[in-house]
């Protein structure tokens, strides 16, 4: 990302926020659809203006409700996450990742239990009813934690 569309991203988040400094501002955000462009005609921009962006992230504001369109550079930058591309890989699939559980587990999104439970369980696939459904409802948690609503990004 060149360094001025980087300011531009900064500023116009804040500009669309309720909040008036970054860290305020960013905590309003949530992504809420991942799109995938495979036609050139339809390839579209982001809000710091790049030109094209192919993987087009829809973000919400939680507390004024307007939406703006991001690509894969703001959106590293926005959430400080240095593999963020790897945890969209995952979310648009409806799975999630080592890297997942662990920033759900450092926000406080799941517990000391859920993180040792689903650390023990997320890769197997032989799991008892019982353990399945608390898998799901631990993964449900931690999709949600990227995503406004999981169901949207599931199709």
């Amino acid at each position: 990302m060149r360094k001025d569309n980087k300011w531009k991203f900064f500023k116009r988040i804040i500009e669309l926020s309720e909040a008036k400094d970054w860290e305020s501002a960013k905590k309003e955000w949530k992504v809420i659809k991942i799109t995938q462009i495979d036609k050139e005609e339809d390839y579209g921009e982001c809000i710091c203006s790049h030109y094209p962006i192919k993987e087009m992230i829809q973000m919400f504001n939680n507390l004024n409700h307007h939406e703006v369109i991001v690509g894969n550079c703001c959106i590293n930058k926005f959430f400080e996450i240095k593999d963020y591309n790897k945890i969209f890989r995952a979310v648009k699939k409806g799975k999630i990742n080592a890297l997942m559980i662990d920033e759900a587990y450092a926000k406080s999104k799941i517990n000391q239990w859920e993180f040792n439970f689903i650390s023990d369980v997320w890769r197997k696939r032989n799991l008892s009813f019982k353990q399945y459904d608390k898998l799901e409802d631990i993964k449900l948690k931690i999709i949600n934690l990227f995503t406004m609503n999981s169901e949207r990004i599931k199709k």
